[in-house]
């Protein structure tokens, strides 16, 4: 709280009371902040993880990708640091020696046999409006007093 005590000559004295108590509850509410938005963020990693799988499943734009299963299941989300996840196939081999990850590759951009079926960069696409309200939702709930 600001107060005016008395003004002389064009002078006015300023008292700011309970300056510590203000500064505490800044902090706090900033790690509150912070933990919201990291929460949020991981929300939506996960999010898309599993439109990832939709889409590779054939339940969403892209074509269906899947023979065995393996690579839809090999979707996941590592943790970079508190404000970046990744969404990626986890390296498994098949029994013919191609990987989940070149057979991903294959799948997102094609080969001279069959056209690109884009389920990573279209998913990224369709969600991103769903994720940043993830992030918008959880400031507003951390910031309400």
């Amino acid at each position: 709280m600001v107060k005016a005590e008395s003004s002389r000559g064009g002078f006015v004295d300023v008292e700011v009371i309970g300056i510590a108590e203000a500064r505490r509850f800044l902090n706090a509410k900033g790690k509150d902040i912070q933990n919201a938005v990291e929460g949020a963020i991981f929300q939506s990693a996960n999010f898309v993880q599993q439109e990832v799988q939709e889409s590779l499943l054939g339940r969403r734009a892209e074509p269906k990708s899947v023979d065995t299963g393996k690579l839809v299941n090999s979707i996941r989300v590592d943790k970079i640091n508190s404000d970046t996840f990744v969404v990626f196939p986890q390296k498994q081999s098949y029994p013919n020696g191609q990987s989940t990850q070149e057979v991903a590759k294959i799948l997102e951009y094609g080969t001279t046999k069959i056209s690109p079926r884009r389920h990573f960069r279209n998913t990224s696409k369709r969600t991103k409006d769903k994720t940043k309200n993830f992030v918008e939702k959880a400031i507003k709930r951390a910031t309400r007093s």
